[in-house]
């Protein structure tokens, strides 16, 4: 049974070490995997957070940013 969080590898993160990490028992998705190349950060973020992932990048404070931003119109949303 595999424990670790499934990861998302944003396209600015070695392919490499998804395939290292993989082969470790990881559950690693990379950009290039998803066909998500050159998409803008705020899909990445989407992406990740739709299929239940964790973002890894080395972008880490505009991601920061992002996820702020994200879970404030989260909560700005009117509950139906």
């Amino acid at each position: 049974m595999n424990h670790f969080a499934k990861l998302y590898f944003e396209e600015d993160v070695s392919v490499l070490l998804a395939k290292i990490l993989s082969g470790r028992g990881f559950d690693v998705l990379t950009a290039r995997d998803a066909d998500m190349l050159r998409k803008s950060d705020e899909e990445q973020l989407l992406f990740g957070t739709k299929h239940s992932r964790a973002v890894v990048t080395h972008n880490r404070r505009h991601f920061e940013k992002l996820h702020s931003e994200f879970v404030q119109k989260q909560l700005e949303q009117p509950e139906s």
